[in-house]
Order: structure tokens, then C-alpha cells, then sequence
């Protein structure tokens, strides 16, 4: 298969965000109550990781994804934002006036995360996705998966792939989107097993991402 990774590598920084940008989601997301959180779950993964406190590159994956799909400048969408985290991304949604809502497994749900979830004031509910046809409760104009599941080590084939597009254009309106970002890196050392299994079913990701990347339209 011809792929070039290293134009994805070197044209990485295209997701790059303003510093504006970042710092107007820092102020949405941090305050008293998140910098508590941090201290008492010193050791949860999501501190570890660069969510909290602050951190640019992840907050900026986040906003990145907002000024990609419009969201900053249009209003009134219903959103689904699939493996939600920390929440960050739905929290910075509903700023911006949309109605959305994320899911997680019910590990996080009974996590420490939970308190995050009410503190956001933000909708998560239970919801893993595998290779069954997953049941969601409405159709939404946007669905989202920032890091979802799937990683170098997944088993999703292409069939798994489409068959995860079809299922999730059941619920969306007509002209809805999801959008994925993988787990799934652009390496020197060439192309995986698994990102193959992603290029044979969606093609080409979206240059400008660190990550292999893809905004797909219901028509």
C-alpha cells in the first residue's frame, strides 16, 4: 500500500491552535474546584497524562477539534462525543452553545472522573464500543471519538471500521459528521497492521493531525 507517513510527520503542526484559543479553554476548564481535584487524585491517569493541570498540546487537541468542525461559530447542534475522558471536550461544547453529551465505561464513570462530570455540569452516560451494534438514545448532527478504544494494539479490521461508520450513521441527522481521531501515529518505521486495516476503509486521513485522523459525512 503507498502511503507517505512522512507527509503526515512533517505536516503535523496544521492542527496547531492560537494561543488565545487555548488560554480561552484554560479559563472555561480550570478554576479552585479542578486544582483541588488534581491534588487529591494525584495519582489518576488523566493527572499523569497532561490533562490536568493545564496543559497546551492536550487542551489544544480539544480546541483543535472545536475550530476544525466549526464549533466555535455555529451553535444549537446536538453532539456525541464518544469516550469522553475528563469531559473537557463536551464541557467546551456546551460553552459554545451546543447540547452535548459524552459516554464512558462504567470503570470511569465510577471513578473520581464522576466528580468532574458533575462539577462540568455536563450529560455522560455508559457506553462501550466494540465490535456489537451499539444502541445510542437519540440522533445527534455531530459524533465524536478523540482517542477512542482504538490504539496500535486494536484488533479492528476494515470490516469492524465500517461496520462501527454504519452504526454510528444511524444516529446521526442528515449531513452529520463523526469524527474520529485514532491512537494511531504517523511512524518512521512504517505503516502497522492496524492503521492498513483503517486506510482500506476510510482512505486517506486529514493532513494536519499527529494522529491518523478522519471526518466522514452522512449523505
Amino acid at each position: 500500500m503507498q502511503f507517505n507517513q512522512n507527509y503526515y510527520r512533517e505536516n503535523r503542526h496544521l492542527m496547531n491552535v492560537a494561543e488565545q484559543d487555548v488560554e480561552l479553554a484554560h479559563s472555561i476548564l480550570y478554576d479552585s474546584f479542578t486544582k483541588e481535584w488534581c491534588n487529591k487524585y494525584s495519582n489518576n491517569h488523566y493527572v499523569n497524562a497532561g490533562y490536568f493541570p493545564p496543559n497546551t498540546k492536550k487542551t489544544g487537541e480539544k480546541v483543535a477539534g472545536i475550530k476544525y468542525l466549526n464549533l466555535d461559530n455555529t451553535s444549537n447542534l446536538k453532539i456525541l462525543d464518544i469516550g469522553t475522558g475528563t469531559g473537557q471536550f463536551i464541557k467546551l461544547c456546551n460553552h459554545f452553545g451546543h447540547n452535548a453529551t459524552g459516554t464512558e465505561i462504567s470503570e470511569q464513570l465510577n471513578s473520581p472522573l464522576s466528580e468532574l462530570y458533575n462539577h462540568y455540569c455536563v450529560d455522560v452516560f455508559n457506553l462501550k464500543i466494540e465490535t456489537e451494534y451499539v444502541v445510542l438514545p437519540e440522533k445527534y448532527n455531530v459524533i465524536t471519538l478523540f482517542r477512542t478504544v482504538f490504539n496500535e494494539h486494536s484488533n479492528y479490521n476494515k470490516t469492524n471500521w465500517l461496520n462501527l461508520k454504519n452504526n454510528l450513521f444511524d444516529y446521526l441527522e442528515p449531513d452529520g459528521i463523526v469524527f474520529l481521531k485514532t491512537n494511531l501515529k504517523f511512524s518512521k518505521s512504517g505503516i502497522n497492521t492496524a492503521s492498513i486495516e483503517l486506510l482500506k476503509a476510510f482512505g486517506d486521513p486529514i493532513v494536519g493531525w499527529n494522529n491518523f485522523t478522519y471526518c466522514i459525512k452522512k449523505k
